[in-house]
């Protein structure tokens, strides 16, 4: 977790560092609280493979869902 809280700090808005760490670690805990549930929901319904096949899924997705940040070299400007 450090990792992800070293890049939301970078990521955050001037002003806005407190805001977005303290959404981070609200959407944090509101999957841990959920998820567990609703996975072992679906494995028991759909089976354990199918559980793990979505786990895995939801992981890609999130990996595509991150934004990264531009930086602007020195000596341009932008368009």
């Amino acid at each position: 977790m450090a990792a992800v809280e070293s890049f939301l700090s970078e990521m955050a808005e001037a002003g806005k560092l407190g805001a977005t760490m303290g959404a981070a670690g609200s959407f944090k805990e509101l999957g841990e609280m959920i998820g567990p549930i609703l996975i072992g929901l679906l494995s028991q319904a759909l089976g354990l493979p199918a559980g793990f096949v979505i786990c895995g899924l939801l992981g890609l997705l999130s990996v595509f869902l991150i934004e990264t940040p531009r930086t602007q070299v020195v000596g341009q400007t932008s368009t």
